[in-house]
């Protein structure tokens, strides 16, 4: 399926160009409740892929109208606070929505459109999480409905083509006329 291609690529995408993320993963809210989740390293990028507009353009090819959003979730007991000795180190996950943003914000590929960043928001996290989401807009053409047709050659039939017809022989072009 087209959607799981472009969360690979997006994920892929992330691995080669963001060097300080260590976790990357489909977003299923797993920050929401550590305790019960699979544990997994910081800082993380989850990916959501989401449309509320999807649009037929013809043989059941679609156009989706997608929002991916990428939920990062970065750790840390430093101080944010201006003049905070280590507000470089609390600052830092800005490091990684900038790196997102310079990564896709643009970006075009066989699986998405040209991607525009839509928003930046805080989420909620753990109580020594920092977790923002960025969003993007893009256009996904998914192909999956569309009926595949082979090409193949028919075994024991022959094609041959027409030859011009013979034109009709002239007539007279008179016509009689009663007045």
């Amino acid at each position: 399926m087209l959607l799981k291609e472009t969360y690979k690529e997006l994920a892929e995408l992330i691995n080669t160009n963001i060097a300080e993320v260590k976790w990357i993963d489909l977003w299923a809210n797993q920050t929401e409740e550590f305790e019960m989740e699979f544990p997994f390293p910081m800082p993380s990028v989850f990916i959501e892929l989401n449309s509320d507009n999807i649009e037929s353009i013809g043989v059941l090819a679609q156009d989706i109208n997608a929002f991916v959003t990428f939920h990062v979730a970065y750790e840390t007991m430093a101080e944010s606070y201006s003049g905070s000795y280590n507000q470089t180190t609390a600052l830092a996950f800005f490091d990684i929505l900038d790196n997102i943003q310079k990564t896709f914000h643009g970006r075009h590929s066989a699986n998405f459109g040209r991607m525009n960043r839509v928003a930046v928001q805080a989420e909620q996290a753990g109580t020594n999480i920092v977790q923002y989401a960025i969003s993007f807009s893009t256009i996904i053409r998914d192909y999956t409905a569309v009926k595949g047709y082979e090409k193949t050659e028919l075994q024991g039939v022959a094609v041959e083509q027409e030859q011009e017809p013979t034109p009709p022989p002239p007539t007279n072009n008179m016509f009689n006329v009663n007045l």
